[in-house]
């Protein structure tokens, strides 16, 4: 059923331009629907899909901390204020903290850092209780994004 106004108009013209223009009007908002929902698949590439953990993780007297999850934990982001160096590494401790390998990262003191991961669970060495601010992610997150902190992002100031 056309509206009132549009039959007005295609009478008033002698043409279909009505008709013209809802067509383009629709083409046009099928465009940008596909622009939006690029748009959205870039973004969620960039930004953190899943907090899993947040918070403050207390080196045990081992100095040693872990985080195991369900689902796959694929980014961790540590902020170093300690006064010493953490080793964080993708996966399950061993009897000592890892000196290199895949997935293992050296984090010197007054630094923030993320890394990527696909793991189960993270681990962090360093002296025993030490207090180390810590998120853990579902999603991947842009390492750039790290230096800044990412508490604006997930709702809270690391």
């Amino acid at each position: 059923m056309t509206a009132p106004w549009a039959n007005a108009l295609r009478e008033a013209t002698g043409a279909n331009i009505y008709d013209e223009r809802w067509a383009a009007f629709q083409q046009g908002q099928q465009e940008l629907q596909g622009q939006l929902r690029t748009l959205v698949e870039l973004t969620r590439q960039w930004v953190p899909q899943e907090v899993l953990w947040a918070g403050s993780a207390e080196l045990d007297g081992s100095g040693l901390w872990k985080l195991e999850t369900r689902s796959l934990a694929r980014a961790i982001w540590v902020d170093n204020q300690t006064g010493s160096t953490l080793i964080v590494a993708a996966g399950t401790p061993g009897p000592s903290a890892p000196a290199y390998g895949v997935g293992v990262h050296t984090l010197v003191t007054g630094v923030a850092r993320a890394y990527n991961g696909k793991t189960n669970c993270w681990t962090i060495w360093g002296t025993a209780g030490l207090l180390v601010d810590v998120q853990v992610f579902g999603g991947h997150v842009d390492p750039a994004l790290a230096g800044g902190g990412l508490g604006s992002l997930v709702g809270g100031t690391p």
